[in-house]
């Protein structure tokens, strides 16, 4: 052991010019056998211990990510079951059944928005804001054949202004329905007869030009971050006849 530290320790002889005592050989024997083994030690003990530290942080955010998910699935599948249930509500059926005869008076909408406002202002579906009902096949105004706005949304204030620079408030007449919110719809004509009404042709009703809307699509728009959160689901509102 001697002359194995005596090889180690020549070169450092050689530096200094010096001669190494015994007592301080065997001092540096003892430092360099225990500090060694501890650094190994050490060393291991860290990596083992990182590596854990990763896995329990990659199992917690894998299922903080996961119970976070289902939470937004599960909202957005009430959202939408919410939603399917004010669209075959019979007053909004009859208003419409009424339109696509020629009934074109605003009246028309009268006791359908009604009831949809009641809807809205109800606190078990306080989460909805507000509904716009769009024409199946072009006709009538493309902006929304009606539109209706809870009293839950008072008071939310949009993240623009009008051209005066006043603020704009959800529900206001024209940009209180934010456009980022709602679909840019386009219709086109087929041959093929429309099933409700066999006398004319049906028409194809596309979102954004690449987004068929049908009786199985569904559309979600957002969010738009105000002092909430705001999306919009875009689904078809069917009747049984017309």
């Amino acid at each position: 052991m001697t002359a194995i530290l005596d090889h180690l320790l020549a070169p450092l002889r050689r530096s200094f010019g010096m001669r190494i005592g015994i007592r301080e050989q065997l001092g540096i024997l003892v430092l360099v056998t225990t500090v060694v083994p501890l650094a190994i030690l050490a060393i291991v003990t860290w990596i083992e211990a990182h590596s854990f530290v990763e896995s329990i942080t990659s199992n917690s955010l894998t299922l903080t990510a996961s119970l976070k998910a289902s939470q937004i699935a599960s909202d957005l599948e009430l959202i939408q079951t919410t939603c399917a249930t004010i669209a075959t509500r019979i007053l909004m059926q009859d208003a419409l059944k009424a339109f696509y005869r020629g009934n074109s008076s605003s009246n028309n909408w009268t006791a359908a928005s009604n009831d949809v406002q009641s809807v809205l202002s109800s606190s078990g579906l306080s989460t909805l804001l507000q509904v716009t009902v769009f024409s199946r096949n072009g006709t009538g105004n493309p902006a929304g054949l009606f539109k209706v706005t809870g009293d839950a949304a008072s008071g939310i204030q949009l993240p623009c202004t009008y051209p005066n620079g006043s603020d704009i408030f959800l529900g206001d007449s024209g940009l209180g329905y934010p456009s980022m919110l709602y679909p840019n719809i386009s219709y086109r004509s087929t041959s093929t007869p429309d099933p409700a009404d066999p006398s004319v042709n049906g028409t194809l009703a596309s979102a954004f030009a690449d987004f068929p809307l049908n009786s199985t699509s569904f559309l979600l728009l957002g969010p738009l971050q105000v002092n909430s959160v705001l999306i919009c689901l875009t689904l078809p509102h069917t009747t049984n006849c017309l």
